[in-house]
């Protein structure tokens, strides 16, 4: 006797089936998979929406030697190249003198800042007091208040500190600056506000402009004036002249100097002593008419015999206050390069999909596709072992 190892042939068939059937099913469902996973993930990154970081605001007060004028700045919170934009939204001169005038009554100059003040409260959005940088800034006034009596200074920069302490804004500090960074700053506010530094490209982007050449800045303050231009390392001039300054990508090597007390004020009060005629001499309706004669002589015989310009050079001179709606001050290029140090924001994503529901649907599909692959396996695994158990067979039914 003998038994037969065979399947019958309706069994066999009705497994193929059955395996072909959940094969394609298992099949239908990794593609679907596939294609949400695909198609989930193509939204997430084609249809989000960036959400620029908006404005942000800076206060700089120019604490001359004759006036305090304060500026407010604002730029793209994103910045270009580490620096920002910047423009002037706002200017108002504060009332009275330099701050330097008060070094016998120091506990009178917030007043005179309070009417300005609150008129750049009402500039800046409430929301950004908190994060809007406020700077101080005094030039040679001060400068020459310090070399005459030092603990006036002091006692005026405390005074300032301690009322803008108590003011909404982030504020920075009180600090007199060198000549040379007045000179600095000075070159950079013109030369930006020329767009020596960025301009506009056929789509509108901010690109360094090629092939142009930046300008030389000459200021005259009240009791200091500066040059300053870019030039070479070894041009045989004084190394301690010699700075570098970073902007927007670039570096640019300055001279700068500063001849303090011989700004106009200044040079006026030498000039009556040298006569020894009395001073500010009979007043007129205007405030600056006596003056007008000394200036005009004054300022010609700096730049032919103290910077020796000549017939041929003169017409290089070109004598500005304002490029469009913003003033040549040094307080601009301060600000400028104050941003260099301010943190940029980095622009908002709004996605189309919730990044928890993303990961969840994400997670999903995934687990979906692979327990349809493992079945695929699973299914390609049982096919051989069922092919090699039927070759065995149909081998031992031949032998029988």
């Amino acid at each position: 006797m003998f038994t037969v190892l065979t399947r019958q042939p309706c069994e066999q068939a009705g497994f193929k089936a059955l395996s072909r059937t959940s094969a394609i099913i298992a099949l239908v469902v990794l593609l679907l998979s596939i294609a949400v996973l695909v198609a989930i993930t193509l939204i997430q990154i084609h249809q989000r929406e960036v959400l620029l970081p908006g404005l942000k605001y800076g206060i700089v007060l120019d604490a001359g030697s004759s006036r305090t004028t304060v500026y407010v700045y604002q730029w793209p919170a994103e910045k270009e190249n580490n620096t920002g934009v910047v423009s002037q939204t706002f200017k108002c001169s504060v009332k009275g003198s330099g701050i330097s005038s008060y070094a016998e009554n120091p506990q009178d100059v917030p007043k005179a800042f309070e009417d300005c003040m609150q008129k750049v409260k009402g500039q800046i959005p409430a929301h950004l007091h908190g994060s809007t940088c406020i700077y101080l800034g005094a030039t040679a006034g001060m400068r020459l208040l310090r070399l005459q009596n030092e603990t006036a200074a002091n006692e005026v920069l405390a005074s300032i500190q301690n009322y803008f302490e108590s003011q909404p804004f982030d504020f920075r500090g009180a600090q007199i600056i060198s000549g040379q960074e007045e000179g600095i700053y000075g070159w950079i506010t013109a030369n930006y506000l020329m767009g020596n530094f960025l301009e506009k490209s056929l789509w509108h982007m901010w690109v360094h402009p090629n092939g142009v050449e930046t300008t030389g800045a000459l200021d005259l303050g009240g009791a200091s004036t500066q040059i300053s231009f870019a030039t070479e390392e070894k041009v045989g001039l004084n190394t301690s002249d010699i700075m570098k300054v970073s902007l927007y990508g670039y570096e640019y090597t300055l001279y700068t100097h500063s001849f303090q007390c011989y700004g106009r004020n200044e040079a006026e009060k030498r000039f009556l002593a040298l006569l020894q005629l009395p001073l500010l001499l009979p007043r007129f309706d205007e405030e600056y008419a006596r003056s007008y004669c000394f200036s005009a002589h004054y300022i010609y015989h700096l730049l032919v015999n103290g910077y020796k310009f000549t017939e041929d050079t003169w017409p290089q001179i070109h004598f500005k206050k304002e490029v469009g709606n913003s003033s040549i001050a040094w307080s601009l290029g301060y600000m400028l390069s104050l941003t260099n140090q301010i943190p940029a924001e980095s622009p908002l994503i709004r996605l189309p999909i919730k990044p928890s529901a993303f990961m969840g649907i994400l997670a999903l599909f995934a687990a979906v596709a692979l327990l349809c692959l493992t079945y695929f396996v699973y299914l390609c695994v049982l096919s051989r072992n069922q092919r090699h158990l039927q070759h065995t067979l149909d081998h031992a039914v031949d032998s029988e």
